[in-house]
């Protein structure tokens, strides 16, 4: 359970205006806001797009009739500042840990299925090609063994910043499985499809404002492949979702174009700026770029690979490629190269999954297992301790810093056990948990670059 947070207490408390209220103005909570809000005629709203808001009320009406949706616990500390010693609060809410269990750790655990899936696709449609490469020599990897798709996955969902985005309500992991899915479901042709993909897509955009990005994507290759039927079915799905959007926006901005970053007056984190060289830089080998996140790079290569591999293997490296060079646009134009505080590049998240087939393109074991266990060790602290950190701190030290100044989150065993037998459960768990996936891993990437893709064992 992570502290609240600005990020998270403005959709927090954008549902809780619903639930309460009947309407969007967060002015009764102002005080429990933090940056992340818009002040209009001395009317304050949430500065966030409204889907998951609005899809979140149900689950908090249901946290109210249990009794659990404003709970709280809070912890003080004494830090040092430039001030002297002083007390600061960390607060822990239930309700918050509560949504964002359902729209970011559930959908963590979505993405990771659909990587599996849509490697063990691509494997099954490729099998005459890979054997084709292996017989010129140029296959190299484990793409071809639908068992690399469990260890591939699992080493982008752990050993990324996906990891500690699954445990607290942000936008990204949620926004990344539903652009996932709509790129999964509309590989192949059908009008189902089509509007299935359209709609998931569109409810993406009204997540996060930048699922835009992939929007276009998808528009150009539905464009480049000629697919006219197909492109019109997906912007008819997406059309009432955008009507919602634009009837939030006139009522809450005064016009259905407008959003709050055009009417925001304070913290203009959220404008962008020219891309930055020295952001690109830091976004790979800075404090907090990938660096600690190797499995990143390794999955860059496999793109380089695939690419060169032509056919449908270029057709998926493209895909890849255009969505990681899309949002790392974005991330290098923010003001600075991580979007906040995060511990990484977190608008890179919707592209991450796109790196899984790449990544099982060019599984190897040894390398891939040390790069997903660095990036699973730097995520974890993300998870266990306060996971925002402060400019020009580097990963793994801030962390350990963080959990020396703040201690380690709570877990939701304590709601009902005491705080050593609680954090005792929570260490048996994590230790359970880390001896399945270790036998996962080790029994799904058995594979070398000399096995045949169709029968690896």
């Amino acid at each position: 359970m992570n502290p609240i947070s600005a990020q998270t207490a403005s959709r927090l408390y954008l549902t809780r205006a619903i639930v309460d209220n009947g309407n969007f103005e967060l002015t009764p909570y102002r005080k429990l806001l933090g940056v992340d809000r818009v002040e209009i005629g001395g009317r304050v709203y949430s500065d966030k797009a409204p889907g998951q808001p609005f899809v979140a009320v149900p689950l908090l009406w249901l946290a109210d009739r249990l009794g659990f949706g404003d709970a709280e616990w809070v912890r003080v500390r004494e830090v040092e500042s430039s001030e002297g010693t002083q007390s600061a609060v960390i607060l822990f809410h239930l309700g918050d840990w509560w949504l964002g269990v359902w729209f970011a750790s559930v959908p963590g655990a979505v993405l990771g299925a659909l990587m599996v899936s849509r490697i063990t696709k691509f494997t099954s449609s490729h099998s005459s090609q890979n054997h084709a490469e292996e017989d010129d020599g140029s296959a190299s990897t484990g793409s071809g063994s639908p068992r690399v798709a469990v260890a591939a996955a699992l080493a982008l969902s752990l050993g990324t910043i996906i990891l500690p985005l699954s445990a607290d309500l942000f936008q990204h992991v949620l926004v990344a499985a539903l652009v996932y899915m709509a790129w999964h479901v509309s590989d192949r042709n059908g009008r189902g499809r089509a509007l299935a993909a359209g709609l998931l897509v569109a409810v993406a955009i009204s997540v996060d404002y930048a699922a835009a990005i992939a929007a276009v994507i998808f528009a150009f290759f539905v464009i480049w492949r000629r697919d006219w039927e197909q492109l019109v079915f997906l912007v008819a799905a997406a059309l009432p979702v955008g009507l919602l959007i634009g009837w939030y926006h006139q009522i809450v901005y005064g016009s259905p174009f407008r959003t709050s970053y055009a009417v925001k007056t304070g913290h203009l984190e959220g404008h962008l700026e020219m891309p930055s060289l020295l952001h690109l830089v830091r976004v790979f080998f800075g404090e907090r770029g990938f660096v600690f996140t190797p499995i990143v790079l390794l999955a860059l290569f496999g793109i380089i690979r695939m690419w060169r591999a032509g056919g449908r293997s270029k057709r998926e490296a493209a895909v890849a490629l255009a969505m990681f060079a899309g949002y790392l646009l974005l991330q290098i134009s923010w003001p600075n190269p991580w979007g906040g505080d995060s511990p990484g590049p977190r608008y890179m998240t919707p592209a991450l999954p796109f790196l899984a087939v790449p990544l099982a393109y060019v599984w190897e074991r040894r390398t891939c297992l040390k790069a997903a266990a660095l990036g699973t060790f730097s995520m974890g602290l993300a998870v266990v301790t306060h996971h925002l950190v402060g400019p020009g701190d580097p990963l793994i030290a801030a962390h350990i810093g963080n959990a020396k100044r703040w201690g380690f989150n709570l877990v939701i065993f304590r709601a009902v056990l005491p705080d050593a037998v609680a954090y005792a459960v929570y260490a048996l768990l994590i230790a359970f948990v880390a001896l399945v996936l270790l036998r996962t891993v080790e029994s799904h990437s058995a594979c070398g670059v000399s096995e045949s893709p169709a029968g690896r064992t």
